[in-house]
């Protein structure tokens, strides 16, 4: 009768078991969402019970009576654990475009986002996150658009660093409602067809129009719960006009408005839009269909309830893994894996010497096998040390590449150069740039055949262009006129 051996590889074993254990860590750990606006912090405390998510504390905190370090230091003493942070950017403080662009790969979606407007979407001044809205038979994508000025998230994670805080993702309160309104499962039904949502804030009222899991359509006003205003006809005339705007995009019709936060507050506002709108209009509580808890029961009665929306920081932090936009910036995100490398190396070290423990009554036992393991304990450690300092390097990295792109034509700077140089009676219809051969192609058309030999003298005195040639013109008619069809070739003077 054949034996069957089983072979145990220790070094195996014991990954596997810190993973599990670091895993379980992680999820019992709570999540601290924060939002900075306004001279105001709001800021929420997701719990496990039982495994499922609950809210266990909702604070806001006036940054004018108080230091945000004071702030902070007092909202951490409510948690037990040392929590996970996100930062939410309100939606006072991004800009949202929508555009559609030619299908392509996602890791491509960015520099063609940049590459489509750069004077707006410049990379050195503005963030930009982005979610897809839907693909079009494979030919085209629509996007929504974010757009956030870098000083608006520096000046915010610079705060957080000043009480030893870095955040694993910059989210954005609009996709927290987002997801906190599709993942509903007693009101994600009637966003079937566009539905037009309305949460207003302390001292701003946000707009968006929300089919299924997506937005199709943002906007932020200036008027709050703050403003005399905002049971006036302002904001009815604002809301009206959003509606309008909407509608001219040649989108579906909207089929109600639904109306966010505190009944009593939003009773006379419901009653104005019946009357200006003729339309269906409900007040929505999303928070009331999470399970009942004391802390989520006393925010439903508040007055802070009734000033203040805090339904994108929980959507951030209840669905914190069905998020799909992150703004951290790549030198906060490498700072923030080096400390969290620095942490499992404390764990590992400290869980190598449990292990250790716990086994020396097996030691003592079979003393042939305790060089041998010791010797693999030790190559570990060793083994750990270098890779501890690998994201750290990568900041030297990364002022390399920085330094390389400063001396080297890129792609952006090809483009906006073409674009300042082109006259207004020449159109484009094909830009080709080879970046590994150097080498440039354009091909359009012109109201006048003598315009082609100008635009190519104007290229060739580019301090970018050089040995620039017309391979060919020749005519073509197009809507009853007679155009100049041309193509010119030319490479990189460095």
């Amino acid at each position: 009768m054949s034996k069957i051996h089983f072979r145990f590889n220790l070094k195996e074993i014991k990954q596997w078991w810190r993973n599990r254990v670091e895993e379980k860590i992680r999820k019992r750990k709570p999540l601290l969402i924060i939002e900075i606006s306004d001279s105001v912090l709001k800021a929420v405390i997701i719990g496990r019970s039982k495994e499922k998510k609950r809210i266990a504390g909702v604070y806001v905190r006036n940054l004018k009576e108080e230091t945000f370090s004071e702030s902070i230091k007092d909202i951490l003493k409510k948690v037990k654990l040392e929590p996970r942070v996100f930062l939410a950017i309100p939606r006072s403080q991004i800009g949202v475009k929508f555009l559609t662009l030619p299908f392509t790969e996602h890791s491509e979606i960015e520099a063609m986002i940049y590459q489509s407007n750069p004077s707006l979407y410049s990379p050195e001044e503005i963030v930009v996150g982005y979610r897809i809205i839907e693909v079009i038979k494979e030919e085209h994508i629509k996007l929504m658009v974010v757009m956030v000025h870098k000083e608006v998230i520096h000046k915010n994670l610079e705060m957080l660093k000043e009480v030893n805080i870095i955040p694993e993702c910059v989210a954005l309160s609009i996709e927290g409602i987002l997801l906190l309104l599709s993942n509903n499962k007693n009101i994600k039904r009637i966003f079937k067809t566009p539905v037009c949502v309305i949460n207003i804030d302390h001292s701003s009222t946000e707009m968006e129009v929300i089919l299924g899991n997506n937005i199709l359509f943002s906007r932020n006003i200036p008027l709050g719960f703050s403003s005399k205003e905002i049971y006036g006809d302002d904001l009815l005339n604002e809301i009206s006009q959003f509606l309008l705007s909407f509608q001219k995009e040649g989108e579906k019709e909207i089929s109600r408005i639904v109306l966010l936060g505190s009944r009593e507050n939003l009773q006379k506002l419901k009653k104005g839009l019946k009357r200006r709108l003729l339309s269906s209009v409900h007040i929505l509580q999303p928070l009331r269909g999470l399970p009942k808890t004391s802390n989520l029961t006393t925010l439903l009665k508040s007055r802070i309830y009734h000033q203040y929306s805090f339904l994108g920081l929980c959507g951030i932090g209840l669905y914190a893994e069905k998020l799909e936009i992150n703004l951290l910036p790549p030198e906060f995100r490498i700072e923030k894996e080096t400390i969290l490398l620095k942490k499992k190396f404390a764990f590992t070290l400290f869980l190598s010497f449990f292990l250790l423990s716990a086994g020396t009554g097996i030691f003592l036992e079979k003393l042939h096998y305790q060089d041998l393991y010791l010797f693999a304990l030790k190559s570990k450690l060793h083994t750990l040390v270098p890779s501890t300092t690998k994201l750290e390097n990568k900041l030297k990295k990364i002022r390399v590449v920085k330094e390389y792109f400063g001396e080297h034509i890129s792609s952006l700077e090809v483009l906006g150069e073409v674009y300042h140089l082109i006259p207004e009676e020449i159109s484009l219809t094909l830009l080709n740039y080879n970046s590994r051969k150097k080498i440039l192609i354009l091909k359009g058309l012109s109201q006048d055949m003598g315009n082609v030999p100008k635009f190519a003298d104007i290229l060739e005195s580019s301090r970018l262009f050089k040995d620039v040639s017309i391979k060919y013109t020749s005519r073509k008619r197009m809507s009853e006129k007679e155009l100049a069809e041309f193509e010119i070739h030319c490479s990189l003077a460095q």
